[in-house]
Formats: structure tokens, C-alpha cells, sequence
């Protein structure tokens, strides 16, 4: 779907997306329940996939979608490997490696890579606004998760490669993804995709009972951070084009930044505060701007 075909106004895709990003953002600061009792983050991320997968399995046999042609069934099922089991081992391994604010800094280079990528394409003609929307978004984010004052870990190739990796791969959700759910529904795609990540994290996961408070913390970060987030999603690309929903999606740091405050106790210093500013302040103004605006 080209974005001359989407919604003139970006307003009603604003909240879901930022709904989204919510439950997102709290995927980090939940799961780290899990990884602290020695549950491993490939591991975490299978078990994502598993139990939202069977979330949109159920939703799938209610709803009863009409299936997709094979190309797009194909597209589903690359988007789950790369876009899902990609994004998610490499974004933990960079967490691991080098700590979540360096993490957290690369993946939100997605949002610079959907701009890039659609306006290569031909796909979306940036406007002057949505690149203002973009720059502060971007500027936002790094100022909420490396402010001065931060903790933050001397860097690990392996961390600069794999969350850069992360954020490449988180791409796909505004490139590759948004196009399907537009089609055919959020929850024919990720019926199809959610299995096609579990298949892959699968022989690179080390299996284990998990503890009461891990598996809490698996369901959890299943059902909020990937089920109803991945529903949320669908519902906002319906009337964001690409960018904007790029753009709208960097407020999951900040809400990562407000979760791990109030569960590990982090703190947030102020110069972090201004950086949550500047993302309202970015989505606000994509979410004002018409499709194809100069």
C-alpha cells in the first residue's frame, strides 16, 4: 500500500501506536525479572514468541481471516525471522553486552533507517515536517537514555554490532509488516510471523523451568508486549504512513526509561526529562502532518 492510498491525517493512528509503544517499553524492565533469575535472553525471547503466538493462534481460529496468497504468506514468514527473532535476540544480546542504554540508543536508529529506506524507495516523500518530527524524536531519545550522569558501560563490539543489528531488523515493522497488516490484519500476520520466530530462536535457546516470577514475567512481556502491542500496531498503521509510525514508536524508550525507574529504581536525572519533551514534541507534530506534505 503506497502511502498516497493511506488516511489524509495521521491523528487517530497517534494513540494506538503510542499505546504500542507503551507495552513495549515495559518489555525490558519486565523481562529483566526473568533474566535475573537465570533465564537467558534468547530464551525470554522464545518464550515470547510461543505465548503470543498461541494468543494469535486462538485470535486467528475466532476470527477466522481469509488466507493470504503465498507471496504475502512468504513476506509473514520472513518478517517473523528477521523482523521478530532477529530483533529480539539481537536487541538482548546487546543488552547484555554492553547494558540497555547503549541498546536502547541503537535500536532507535529504526526510525532513521524506515526514512531512508521509504524515501529510496519512493515509498513516502519526507516532508519538511516529518523530518523535524524525526530529528527531534531522535534527539529525544538519546537524550533520555545517554544524559550525562548515566551509567553506561564502556562499549563491546558485540554490543555496537548487535544493537545496531537490532535496530536495522526493527525496521521491518514500518517496512515490511505495516504493508501486510494493511492488507490482510494484524492478526493474520502475526499468526504467521510469531511461529516463524519461534522456529528460529529455537535451537539457540537453552530450555529450563522457569522459576514462578520468570514465567510471570515470560506471560507478561507475551500477552502486554507483544500480543496487544502487536494489535495496537496493526490498529495505528492503518492511518500513519511508515515514518510517522516510526517516529510515534520512539516514545517506547521513554516509557522504558519510567518503568526502570519504578521497578529497579534507576534513576532518571532531568536533562532526561527534556528528552521525553522532545519526543512528545516529535509525535505531536507527525501527528499533525498530511500525507505527502512538503
Amino acid at each position: 500500500m503506497r502511502v498516497s492510498e493511506a488516511p489524509v491525517r495521521a491523528g487517530r493512528g497517534i494513540a494506538p501506536m503510542l499505546a504500542a509503544a507503551t507495552a513495549w517499553g515495559l518489555l525490558g524492565p519486565v523481562a529483566r525479572f526473568a533474566m535475573e533469575d537465570g533465564v537467558g535472553p534468547v530464551a525470554v525471547a522464545l518464550g515470547r514468541s510461543v505465548v503470543a503466538g498461541a494468543a494469535f493462534g486462538l485470535h486467528a481460529a475466532i476470527t477466522r481471516p481469509r488466507r493470504p496468497p503465498a507471496r504475502d504468506a512468504a513476506a509473514m514468514l520472513l518478517f517473523g525471522a528477521t523482523g521478530l527473532a532477529g530483533m529480539w535476540a539481537a536487541f538482548l544480546v546487546s543488552v547484555q553486552a554492553g547494558g540497555a542504554t547503549l541498546a536502547a540508543i541503537l535500536l532507535y536508529t529504526g526510525p532513521v533507517w524506515v526514512g531512508a529506506v521509504s524515501w529510496a524507495l519512493g515509498r513516502e516523500r519526507v516532508s519538511l515536517r516529518t523530518l523535524g518530527a524525526l530529528l527531534l524524536t531522535v534527539a529525544g531519545v538519546a537524550t533520555v537514555v545517554w544524559s550525562p550522569g548515566a551509567e553506561i558501560p564502556s562499549p563491546r563490539p558485540l554490543a555496537l554490532w548487535s544493537g545496531l543489528a537490532a535496530g536495522m531488523l526493527f525496521a521491518t515493522h514500518f517496512l515490511l509488516a505495516a504493508p501486510l497488516v494493511r492488507r490482510h490484519g494484524g492478526a493474520t500476520v502475526f499468526a504467521y510471523a510469531l511461529p516463524a520466530a519461534a522456529v528460529v530462536l529455537l535451537p539457540f535457546s537453552r530450555l529450563a523451568v522457569p522459576s514462578p516470577t520468570a514465567l510471570l514475567a515470560i506471560l507478561f512481556v507475551g500477552v502486554a508486549s507483544t500480543y496487544l502491542a502487536s494489535l495496537f500496531f496493526a490498529w495505528a498503521v492503518a492511518h500513519l504512513s511508515g515514518i510517522q509510525a516510526a517516529v510515534a514508536a520512539t516514545w517506547e524508550p521513554v516509557m522504558a526509561a519510567l518503568a526502570a525507574a519504578a521497578l529497579w529504581g534507576e534513576r532518571l536525572h532531568g536533562i532526561q526529562a527534556a528528552g521525553a519533551v522532545l519526543v512528545i514534541a516529535g509525535v505531536l507534530l507527525a501527528s499533525g502532518a498530511r500525507q505527502g506534505e512538503n
